[in-house]
Parts: C-alpha cells; sequence; structure tokens
C-alpha cells in the first residue's frame, strides 16, 4: 500500500496521538483524528497490508535514524518501492549506504521495485540504443529487448546507488498492461522473480491475461502481483476530492469521479478472480481513494464505497489462507518470441513485428478456448461484459513457452494445446514424444509438424493440399454436428496408425488421433485451425470442445464464469455472474436485479460430504444424485459466490 509520508511525520508521537498502522487516506487529518490509537482500522490494521514508498522519497526514508528504517527493524515487515515517473537522488556515501542495506540487512524483507505500465521505467535509454528491423526474427528482436533493457537497467541503479549493482531483474516487479501477454514469459526468463500485470477494464478476456501471467510465474518458478487499477479508458472511479476531474475541461479526456469508469461490481470481482487464481500480491495503484467524508451536511468519516469492498476483501483473504492452488490442467505451448498480444499498442507485437498469420491464429485459438469471448467483445462496451468472460470450459488454462529453460514445466499438464507456430528443436521433440508416452495429450495443426517424428503424429505428408467447407465428426456415438462453415485448405495425409476423428465429404482425414505410448497426440490437418478468411473452422471448434469438456473434477452448469482451485481439504470453486450489472465509461450503472445465475455443481468420484460458501458463510445442502451429489445456488447479478466442497471420505 502506498503509504502517506504523514504517517512517518507521525512516528515519533505518543501512540495515542498517531495512527499504529502505516495508512494513506484523505483527508488525512480526519482519519488521524479518527483512528488515533485504535488497534481495529478498517483495512490498514491488516497484517497483510504491508508498506510501499515512492522512489522520490527514498533517501530520506534509507537514512539512519528515519522512522521508516525503525518502523522495518520493530516489526520485520516486507515493504516495496514504486519507481513510476520518479528517481532517487542520493549523495554518494547516501547511495553506497542506502545499496548495502538493500541488498544486506533489509534483504529479506525488501520484495522489490514495482514498475507500474514499464519495464524498469528506461525507455528513453532502451530507445537510444535499440535497434529493430521487421526484417528481424521476433527471437532476434526479444534478445536485442533484453540485452537494451539491462544495460540500461544498470546504467539506471548504477546512477542511484553510485555503485555497480546490476539491472536487479529479481527484485524488479514489471506490472504492464498492455505488452502483459507479450512479455510475460520473457521476463520471467531473464531474472524477473514476481510477474506484476495491470487490467483495465477496457481489455477483453481478464482471465486469459492471467493464464499468459501465472504459466509464466508456474514455468520459471515465480509469483505474480495484481496491479489494481480502477481505469475504463480514460475514466476512472474515484470517490475522493483530491483527484476528482469533471467538467468541460475534462470533457474530452481524463473524467475521474463517482459516476466515471468501471463499475463497483467490476472493482470488486477482480480482486476475488485475481485472489483465487493465484496471485502472490495485490497493489493498488491510486494507494488512496478508500475514505471520505461524504455530503452534502455532516456526516462521519467512514470507508467509501470502493473502500468497503477493499476492507470486505482483505478480511475475506485473511480468513481463508487456505484458497487452494488453481488447477489447470491444460497449458497452451507458443513459441518463446511469440511477441502476441491482443489489444497492445501501437498493435505490432514487439512494437514493429507485423501482424501475422500465426498472430490471428492465437487470436482465433484463443477466442474459442475462452468462448464466448468473442461473442461478448461485440456487445455495448461496459466495464464487465468484455473483461470478464462466462468461458464454456472455464478457466482452466495457463500458457507456457517452449523454452529451453524450464522445459519439464510441461510435465505439470494433461494437455498441450500447441499455438501459433512454434520451431521446434530436436530436444523439443523428443520431450513432445516423451511426454506423450508418460500419458499427455499434445494437439497440433500441419503448421506445426515441422521438425517432428513421423511416428509421433501417426499420419504421412503426401505433400499436397485441398480445399472443403464442412467436416464430419466420427467419434462413436456422436449425435449430428453442423461442422459446414467457411471454405479452408487442409494438407492431405495418410493414417500411419492414427485413427481418424473427423473427415471431409470427399472422405479425407481433417483430425486425427495417434495414440503413443500411454498418452496421445491429436493432429489437425488445417494449418493454424484457420480457413481461407483466417477464422478458426468449425472443426477446430469442435476439437476443442472434445478435448475440454468437462477436465475439472467438478462440473459446473449455469451462465457464469468459473475457476477451480485444489486445497487441503477438497476443491473450491469460484463462480462470478458476469450478467446484471451494466455500466458505460460514463453515467451510472445500470443493475438488471432479475439476472441472477442459477448455477449447479457436482463432483465425480467420491460425492460431496459438506459444502460451504465463503462470502456468506453458509452452509449448502447436497442433494443426492445417482452417480453424483448436486450441489445448487443462486449467484446474484454481478456478484462473486465461492464455495469449497470437500468430497466424501
Amino acid at each position: 500500500w502506498n503509504i502517506s509520508e504523514k504517517f512517518w511525520e507521525l512516528y515519533d508521537r505518543p501512540p495515542e496521538e498517531r495512527p499504529l498502522y502505516p495508512f494513506s487516506a484523505e483527508p488525512l487529518d480526519a482519519f488521524v483524528a479518527k483512528y488515533k490509537g485504535a488497534r481495529d482500522v478498517p483495512i490498514f490494521s491488516s497484517p497483510l497490508v504491508v508498506p510501499v514508498v515512492y522512489i522520490n522519497e527514498l533517501p530520506k526514508h534509507l537514512k539512519e535514524g528515519s522512522a521508516f528504517l525503525r518502523f522495518l527493524r520493530e516489526t520485520h515487515s516486507p515493504f516495496a518501492i514504486l519507481i513510476n515517473y520518479g528517481a532517487a537522488n542520493f549523495t554518494e556515501e547516501e547511495g553506497e549506504a542506502a545499496w548495502k542495506l538493500l541488498t544486506g540487512e533489509l534483504r529479506g524483507q525488501f520484495v522489490g521495485w514495482i514498475s507500474g505500465e514499464s519495464i524498469g521505467h528506461v525507455w528513453p535509454q532502451v530507445a537510444q540504443t535499440l535497434a529493430l528491423t521487421p526484417e528481424m526474427s521476433r527471437a532476434q528482436m526479444l534478445e536485442a529487448y533484453r540485452a537494451a533493457y539491462t544495460a540500461a537497467l544498470e546504467r539506471k541503479w548504477a546512477a542511484t546507488f553510485h555503485t555497480p549493482t546490476g539491472a536487479m531483474w529479481d527484485k524488479l516487479i514489471p506490472a504492464q498492461s498492455t505488452s502483459s501477454t507479450s512479455y510475460a514469459h520473457a521476463l520471467a526468463s531473464w531474472g524477473v522473480r514476481t510477474l506484476g500485470m495491470e487490467t483495465a477494464a477496457v481489455m477483453p478476456a481478464t482471465a486469459m491475461r492471467i493464464a499468459f501471467t501465472r504459466g509464466a510465474s508456474r514455468q520459471f518458478g515465480g509469483t505474480f502481483l495484481y496491479y489494481h487499477a480502477p481505469n475504463f479508458g480514460d475514466t476512472a472511479t474515484t470517490f475522493t476530492a483530491s483527484q476528482n476531474f469533471a467538467g468541460p475541461d475534462y470533457f474530452f479526456h481524463t473524467r475521474y469521479g463517482a459516476t466515471t469508469g468501471p463499475s463497483l461490481s467490476w472493482y470488486r470481482k477482480n480482486y476475488y478472480l485475481y485472489f483465487m487464481s493465484g496471485a502472490s500480491a495485490v497493489y493498488l495503484e491510486q494507494g488512496f481513494d478508500q475514505f471520505f467524508k461524504p455530503g452534502p451536511g455532516e456526516h462521519p468519516f467512514q470507508l467509501n464505497p470502493l473502500g468497503r469492498i477493499t476492507d470486505e476483501f482483505i478480511r475475506f483473504a485473511q480468513k481463508h489462507a487456505d484458497r487452494g492452488t488453481p488447477y489447470t490442467p491444460v497449458a497452451f505451448l507458443l513459441d518463446p518470441a511469440h511477441g502476441w498480444d491482443m489489444t497492445d499498442w501501437p498493435h505490432f507485437p514487439l512494437g514493429v513485428a507485423h501482424v501475422n498469420r500465426s498472430d490471428r491464429a492465437l487470436r482465433e485459438l484463443f477466442l474459442a478456448a475462452y468462448y464466448p469471448a468473442a461473442r461478448d467483445e461485440g456487445e455495448p462496451a461496459t466495464a464487465d461484459r468484455q473483461a470478464f468472460t462466462d468461458a464454456a470450459f472455464g478457466d482452466i488454462f495457463d500458457v507456457l513457452v517452449a523454452s529451453d529453460k524450464n522445459a519439464e514445466a510441461i510435465e505439470a499438464y494433461r494437455a498441450l494445446l500447441v499455438g501459433g507456430r512454434v520451431g521446434w528443436t530436436p530436444a523439443w521433440a523428443g520431450r513432445l514424444k516423451a511426454y506423450v508416452q508418460k500419458g499427455g495429450t499434445v494437439v497440433l495443426n500441419a503448421a506445426q509438424v515441422e521438425g517432428l517424428p513421423a511416428d509421433l503424429l501417426g499420419v504421412r505428408m503426401l505433400g499436397a493440399s485441398a480445399e472443403s467447407d464442412d467436416a464430419h465428426c466420427l467419434a462413436p456415438s456422436e449425435p449430428p454436428s453442423d461442422l459446414a462453415g467457411q471454405v479452408y485448405r487442409y494438407e492431405r495425409v495418410e493414417p500411419r496408425g492414427a485413427e481418424v476423428l473427423m473427415k471431409t465429404p470427399s472422405g479425407d482425414p481433417v483430425v486425427t488421433v495417434n495414440r503413443v505410448g500411454r498418452g496421445r497426440l491429436v493432429f489437425c490437418a488445417v494449418p493454424d485451425l484457420l480457413g481461407l478468411d483466417e477464422r478458426l473452422v468449425p472443426a477446430a471448434a469442435h476439437l476443442l470442445a472434445h478435448l475440454l469438456a468437462d477436465l475439472t473434477p467438478v462440473r459446473v452448469r449455469g451462465d457464469i464464469e468459473y475457476l477451480v482451485n485444489r486445497n487441503g481439504r477438497g476443491w473450491v470453486v469460484t463462480l462470478i455472474n458476469n450478467r446484471g450489472v451494466y455500466k458505460p465509461q460514463q453515467g451510472l450503472a445500470q443493475v438488471n436485479r432479475d439476472e441472477t445465475a442459477d448455477v449447479s455443481l457436482e463432483m465425480s468420484g467420491l460425492g460431496v460430504a459438506r459444502a460451504a460458501e465463503w462470502t456468506t458463510d453458509e452452509e449448502l445442502p447436497v442433494r443426492a444424485g445417482g452417480r453424483t451429489d448436486l450441489v445448487t445456488l443462486r449467484v446474484p447479478p454481478g456478484g462473486i459466490r465461492i464455495v469449497e466442497l470437500i468430497p466424501k471420505p
């Protein structure tokens, strides 16, 4: 939490004359008057709240005798330093002393440098030395970025502390908004241990973006942080008088206020989504605007609507420390230098590469995996509808890259969906074969087979292509499916051990399944899974439905976004209703209270001994079924329910 300088100024006063916990609130005097000496303070008395100080104030805070240093030594609290658009001006002696503190006595407490919306805030220096051309491969571009950023960070920190420091990748917390999917795995491979990510309401499919960041953190052994920013385009939801921009001066840009920005349900849902998705920390970009003294008239100093949500969430997180581990049985496997971002600015991968067929294939694949995300994009823009989507298969994915570093990460997943163009090395060809032999499932297409052995594919490429606009599924007991669509080109293949799952009307294989050891390789003959219009073909969507349906141990039914965690007692299911709250960028939210979501939960296997809803502290009835037990509940419009299911012994 960004801590007010007022707290450190008051630190030497007797406890009864000052707030006991680091805080930031406004009006400052009203907060101090109400909470001086108080042990129970909304938000700030929680041990989960730890201080963040601004880099501009670092010289005084790291000086011997400072209130900040005394606080750290007395409490042993973790802390972080915000570096957005700022710098610390140390003398040579002060800089070396501060560096010694951060890397010595305080090393275990120093979480890192929070770098919002930027990789270290050194872009002007990077741009001076970076030389990129469209002719370079993306791997070459990414390596050029790594070298330029590393050198710029080394210069930045050496100038700050007047001593060689290195780039300090392990202490940098880059919290990108756009570009977060482009750089997540690259940053983790460069040494970042805590990846941040900012999500504004204009970005579609928040869960998909989390899958990139969480996947990178898991693959490279790190953690991730949610950089919480209540922005909707150029507007934000604020209740503070100190940052409220309204009137004609802000007609075209930067309107902040109580009726602008995303909805309060968006604000609340993000906290819970990130927490249950595995985030290790939350950082509030504003770091204030949680209290107010409302008017007109005289009213007590109190939590504002944002603060009520934050206080509720902090109490929830403190109570439910055993939230479990996100259950993600499927990983997308991408090229390490894919550079892809669905909403990047300036709309070129890695800033300069042209959008190509591989990028379009990734977009189509992710939109299908998170269906109906593409349909949601076409609805009128509101904070809740595009950012949150009721994915048909659930939020069950991570994203990995085919890097030689930490390649063993694939072993944690039941299935791999290869996305976009990937350049296979001999090592990766062998790795995929071993993964399948041990029981894994790999799904790839005709544009991704170069460098892979024929016995893994189970088909022989005939070196010819053909066109069709339909396909037939041959799966046993398969009800009739209409897979007709756009014209697509496919590679003609001859099965060599593989079974045909789908074929064209002329009889050519479109999808095959090759069983290798205990696993299987699923091959689609349509390059990139795209038709001639560069949109996903129906056969590919049907393949995903076969592969991904009911992959979690808890089957969730209802118009709802859901994710599943495994904790020490059983399974925890997070349910998010993305209907019923419709807030434009500017104006009041429209709430349709009829749009509750009726949800049923079924757990295969042993059945359910107990079901508890965490946000309301209610026990839910369990109805015994035939082969499974059933739990039903209602989720209010824009609401959240988190249900723990404890299996029968």
